[in-house]
């Protein structure tokens, strides 16, 4: 199996039984409760650091590789202060308050 979780994971059942099990009638298919939409690591909103500035911005402007599994727990938060705390330790209320 590839390494990326896009190559394996799926918005729909119909998606993963196309890729995994093209043609046979056995696939392990769920209903699609339709909750989630997108993928998991998609986020709508997240705080995350902006290097150009030196601060943390709010939004999803973030750059992709930030979304990216191996990234988004040091890139993207929930809160400009655990942003701010990681990213610019030395200057976290400058860094608070330009979000």
């Amino acid at each position: 199996m590839m390494d990326s979780p896009r190559h394996y994971l799926y918005t729909t059942p119909e998606g993963c039984c196309s890729q995994w099990y093209s043609g046979n009638p056995n696939c392990p298919m769920a209903e699609d409760d339709g909750i989630q939409e997108g993928f998991y690591w998609q986020v709508d909103e997240a705080f995350y650091p902006n290097f150009k500035g030196n601060y943390c911005a709010k939004g999803n402007s973030y750059p992709e590789w930030m979304a990216d599994p191996t990234n988004r727990d040091t890139h993207l938060f929930e809160t400009a202060e655990e942003c701010c705390d990681l990213w610019f330790p030395d200057m976290t209320s400058e860094c608070q308050q330009k979000v």
